[in-house]
């Protein structure tokens, strides 16, 4: 068999363009996971001095400067694949597919961890609170099933397969589930700020002491909490700019998240301005919700309660009177002290972490969908369906893969290490971003080819927007990574997660190795579809 002139043999990827820009912002908004929240203020003990409100600011501008290049990079290369496509024509491309394949292999580990995060740290959190608002002992009973391992099994595999049978209907279909989601997780999330803006310290003491002495004799929980926590080593710390940096890592765990819509750009109308809107306004959008909810929240609950009780939970659980987390979404409905308003919180939080498998699963399906286009994988991972438009076979495998993970988490037993690998798959994607934002920063003036002429020729002074964007995000991107390699409580920079990430690496060059001689054997050299644009 002879190549062809010029690479792609197939007319069109079989994708089409029918998602707008209020589908790309929503998706950001989900990609970067509004319940990561009650994560900043979980962890915020661990950051003695810390400020919450500041780690969320140094995220969103951050945050910028990445949306900046990924939304200039798909003007440039406005097909689906993300960091696949921009790499591969960018750098050398065995370079180029590893950081993708790496953003493959973990955001694959990612979709089975989420789908177990619907049953223990959204679902629940739901009935355990509903259970202690109405005083209900089957509620409480109902959550403890859900994060027992059959109930983290039925539930994920559950959310999962949906997905699965909602992504093959096709992206139209999935994204106007989407905008039913959006509202009702919004609706929960902004009267969650309501409540917590209105709420006077006073009254949330009053109303947490209330509903504590169902579990306690002590008369005053609420300081008896803070007084626990300094008998048990807690000492209040002055504001630290160094530790607030050091705090945003768990911001950029979220908000570094908003540029995957990159991954099904080739489905995007208007694809330039939709990308610019969807990333840097799903950034914005989700950074005013963080900030409120933190700034809120403190001032509601009382900075030192809040450390307080989330540093017994670290440091001296066995000196905790609280039956659950401290969760902000649990502190929120006790300062509403209503069923209703109570439930609408927590259902926003709930179908806020609800969305976030079937949006992984978009991102990862999208990229194996380019590696086939470019002959890297089977051709059946390449079949897009004529009806539906959309990679069949490419979302199934994502789908199985997700199931595999979360039966690994129901049952292993091992949670701790199971987290550990979540952090470390965050530590690698810090190098995915990092090197799109690195490259897209130069990118204008090596591959001026590919640059001038493209909607993404954007000038300042004569300085390139993209630029501008990478430079930024590269500092930022550089930073985090700084903080895995430093941060012990993150739990990234140990022998095990080198070795993993390691790991992932030598199997990715080994499985693009093999791929590359198999299709040589073929007659097709790969190399040549990475001096093209993909097909449309």
């Amino acid at each position: 068999m002879t190549q062809e002139k010029g690479f792609y043999t197939r007319r069109a990827s079989g994708l089409v363009r029918e998602v707008s820009g209020l589908d790309v912002l929503f998706y950001n908004v989900f990609m970067i996971g509004l319940p990561v929240i009650m994560l900043l203020a979980l962890n915020w003990i661990a950051y003695p001095g810390s400020d919450m409100v500041w780690s969320i600011v140094i995220c969103i501008i951050g945050g910028l400067g990445m949306t900046i290049v990924y939304s200039l990079y798909s003007a440039v290369f406005p097909r689906s694949g993300a960091e696949y496509v921009y790499l591969t024509r960018s750098l050398p491309p065995v370079l180029g597919f590893l950081f993708s394949w790496n953003a493959v292999i973990f955001n694959t580990y990612f979709v089975g961890f989420t789908a177990a995060l619907v049953s223990f740290s959204a679902m629940s959190p739901l009935l355990t609170c509903l259970g202690l608002v109405t005083g209900s002992e089957s509620l409480i009973a109902a959550a403890k099933w859900t994060e027992s391992s059959m109930g983290i099994l039925i539930i994920g595999t559950v959310v999962i397969v949906f997905y699965a049978l909602l992504l093959i209907r096709g992206m139209r279909i999935y994204f106007t589930y989407q905008k039913v989601a959006f509202v009702i997780a919004i609706v929960g999330f902004i009267l969650g700020i309501v409540v917590l803006a209105v709420t006077t310290q006073s009254a949330f003491v009053a109303k947490f002491n209330q509903l504590m002495s169902a579990f306690t004799t002590e008369p005053d929980p609420y300081n008896s909490i803070i007084q626990s926590a300094k008998a048990n080593g807690y000492e209040w710390a002055p504001f630290s700019a160094w530790q607030t940096l050091r705090l945003s890592i768990w911001m950029y765990i979220s908000l570094g998240y908003c540029v995957l819509s990159s991954s099904f750009a080739g489905e995007i109308k208007n694809v330039r301005r939709s990308q610019l809107v969807g990333m840097m306004g799903g950034v914005v959008f989700a950074g005013v919700i963080f900030t409120a909810w933190a700034f809120f929240g403190e001032r509601a609950l009382g900075g030192e309660f809040l450390r307080s009780i989330t540093y017994l939970v670290f440091y001296a659980p066995q000196a905790n009177i609280f039956p659950t987390l401290p969760w902000l979404s649990l502190f929120a409905s006790v300062a509403a002290n209503n069923i209703a308003l109570s439930a609408i919180i927590f259902v926003g939080v709930f179908v806020g972490s609800l969305v976030l498998p079937g949006a992984e699963m978009v991102y990862v399906s999208r990229n194996i969908l380019a590696w086939s286009i470019d002959k890297l994988t089977p051709d059946r991972l390449g079949v897009v369906d004529q009806k539906y438009h959309t990679p069949v076979n490419a979302v199934i495998l994502v789908a199985v893969g997700g199931i595999i993970v979360n039966a690994i988490f129901a049952f292993a037993g091992q949670v701790s290490i199971l987290l550990s690998i979540l952090m470390w798959g965050e530590f690698a994607m810090a190098f995915t971003f990092g090197a799109t934002c690195l490259v897209g920063m130069l990118f204008p003036y090596f591959k001026r080819e590919f640059y001038k002429g493209s909607a993404a020729q954007i000038e300042i002074a004569g300085i390139p927007v993209m630029t501008i964007g990478g430079i930024v995000g590269t500092i930022f991107i550089g930073t985090m990574i700084y903080l895995y390699f430093t941060d012990d409580f993150i739990g990234a920079n140990t022998p095990p997660a080198y070795a993993t990430i390691i790991l992932s690496f030598i199997v990715g060059a080994l499985f693009y190795y093999a791929f590359r001689w198999k299709r040589h054997k073929e007659g097709i050299d790969i190399s040549l579809a990475y001096k093209e644009v993909p097909v449309e």
